[in-house]
């Protein structure tokens, strides 16, 4: 602004000489500057020029009014084309003759020459801000800290579970089915397993019918004895080949395992490491000096915040909106990992010739939450579940191990760990389940599965993705209407190729969404019927705490976990 007050006073010098030179050469000066800058920065310069004029001599306050009344018309529109540039500027003049004096040659030659002169300039070419390499790589470095310690600590939790040895095989498990298959029918059971001088021969043949084929004696004996020899027979076969294929399968799972082991081992290794190297925060010295680096004129920064949302102001030399919008905003956002909105540009009263910026980064939606579990094992409750924030979404989840206790916890618990690594480092929604659903197949070879009920909740739209797999029925209650949510997928963990079935939903304000496991028993819809009404006068603890005593009064024999959101609208 300053270089451009310096020009238009030089040219000024020229009025005592040529007064319609002089005016030729403002114009042209001033074309140029409202195209490359904006009308928004030159007009104060136009206006201090024209104070300058009037001093000068006042019989030139036409010159003056031709000046400033048509640049009032760059204010409603400023093309970026030079033709159409130039066209506005000439219809601008139009209105002119109703204000002064028109002399039509002389105002046509100082208008139409500068015009000319502006269409044959050579176009000015200017790049934008650029990013400072050095800063640019910090940025990175941060990035990369975050995701390389989340997945430190990932792998150290995944080399846990694959250094634990795999469940043995118990002969005497497929012995018991050959028991329950042929023999727990039979009127001779108590003579051949329970007599007092113990048990049988043909009970003891059927330990050996495991280990390795039965010889022609033994074949003839249980021809002899038993009442159903060609059903024990067959029936020890079949077990015999269940038994070493189980055997075969554990054998390779345990190789399997142990490849795994090293794996993820080295790999956390190399992750808890790499993570070190760096060490980049997001406070306001770290700010104002990467904006600095980027050759942004900072004097202060403060950030102010509050629960998931934050103010940011900065005090940047005199600065346009356009400049904020297109080179400071995705600076920072890079540089911060979220969005961020303008909300005031105005001129700092503490340091002159420097302007505040305002930023926020504000969420329009929250989710409250409110839960409760029961454990039929008192020492642990098989179900697990996780509620956590990443960028502008809430993940809820919760997953219902196979059976009871510290077993199927573990299973569950498992599920929502590596699910909380991979969505929080970007990994896309689709590949985390299918990750997923990989572990878990490789690790437990399709004996052990886990249920998931996921709700995905975006907090500036209010959309909901909920995605379950042999989940129990989630239920969402607006109005005192309750509407159902089921599942038509198998459980995670089960099959080879997992599909993505997700509900796609618009919540309100108010909203109540309840998410549960089997435990809440058959009975647990006609419990909402029932109290509806009652329950969207509650608070949400108060929710969860009623739904809990009532779905413990159905006496259902399984872990149960019961989670209430309530959709709160920020405004």
């Amino acid at each position: 602004m300053i270089i451009c007050i310096i020009a238009e006073t030089m040219i000024l010098s020229f009025i005592n000489i040529n007064t319609g030179y002089s005016m030729i050469l403002l114009r042209y000066f001033i074309l140029i500057a409202i195209y490359y800058l904006s009308i928004e920065m030159i007009m104060p310069t136009i206006l201090y020029t024209s104070l300058i004029m009037i001093m000068i001599s006042p019989m030139l306050k036409d010159e003056i009014l031709s000046l400033l009344l048509p640049m009032s018309f760059f204010f409603l529109k400023q093309p970026k084309n030079k033709i159409m540039f130039a066209s506005l500027f000439l219809i601008s003049h139009t209105i002119l003759p109703v204000f002064i004096t028109y002399d039509y040659q002389y105002y046509t030659f100082t208008i139409l020459v500068p015009v000319f002169m502006f269409l044959i300039s050579p176009k000015i070419k200017y790049s934008a801000l650029q990013i400072n390499s050095d800063f640019q790589e910090l940025t990175f470095q941060n990035q990369l800290k975050n995701k390389a310690e989340s997945f430190a600590s990932l792998y150290q939790q995944l080399t846990d579970i694959f250094k634990e040895e795999s469940q043995k095989t118990n002969i005497s498990e497929y012995i018991g089915y050959v028991y329950e298959e042929v023999c727990s029918g039979c009127p001779s059971r108590d003579y051949c397993f329970y007599s007092q001088d113990g048990m049988s021969r043909l009970g003891k043949l059927m330990s050996k019918g495991m280990l390795k084929e039965l010889d022609i004696k033994d074949i003839d004996y249980v021809q002899q004895h038993c009442l159903n020899p060609d059903d024990y027979l067959e029936s020890i076969d079949h077990q015999q080949k269940s038994y070493y294929k189980m055997m075969k399968v554990n054998s390779v799972n345990d190789h399997m395992k142990k490849e795994l082991f090293q794996e993820f081992s080295v790999m956390g290794h190399v992750f808890e490491n790499f993570s070190k190297s760096f060490q980049v925060n997001h406070d306001e010295d770290n700010i104002l000096e990467h904006l600095k680096a980027y050759q942004f004129q900072v004097i202060f920064v403060k950030k102010n915040e509050h629960n998931q949302n934050y103010t940011l102001e900065i005090g940047l030399e005199d600065i346009e909106e356009k400049t904020i919008e297109e080179e400071l905003l995705p600076i920072l956002q890079q540089y911060l990992g979220e969005s961020l909105d303008v909300v005031s540009i105005e001129n700092h009263h503490q340091y002159l010739g420097y302007t505040s910026v305002i930023l926020k980064h504000e969420l329009k939606y929250s989710v409250l939450f409110s839960k409760q579990q029961y454990s039929l094992d008192s020492k642990q409750c098989g179900d697990s579940y996780i509620s956590f924030h990443h960028k502008h979404h809430q993940y809820v989840a919760l997953s219902d191990g196979m059976g009871q206790g510290y077993v199927a916890h573990k299973e569950s618990q498992l599920t929502l760990d590596v699910l909380y690594q991979l969505l929080k480092n970007d990994i896309s929604l689709k590949d985390t389940l299918n990750s997923i659903n990989a572990l878990l197949k490789i690790k437990n070879q399709g004996d052990m599965y886990t249920t998931l009920d996921l709700l995905d909740f975006n907090l500036i739209s209010a959309r909901v993705k909920v995605i379950k797999y042999g989940a129990s029925d989630s239920y969402l209650i607006r109005d005192q209407k309750i509407d159902v949510i089921t599942s038509h997928s198998l459980p995670i963990g089960m099959s080879g190729s997992l599909k993505i079935l997700s509900y796609d939903m618009k919540l309100q304000k108010d909203d109540l969404f309840i998410m549960t496991s089997d435990g809440v028993g058959e009975d647990f819809l006609r419990i909402l019927e029932t109290y509806k009404e009652k329950l969207c006068e509650m608070e949400i603890y108060e929710i969860s705490s009623f739904l809990y005593n009532q779905a413990l009064q159905q006496k259902n024999l399984d872990d149960m976990t019961l989670l209430v959101l309530k959709v709160v609208d920020r405004k």
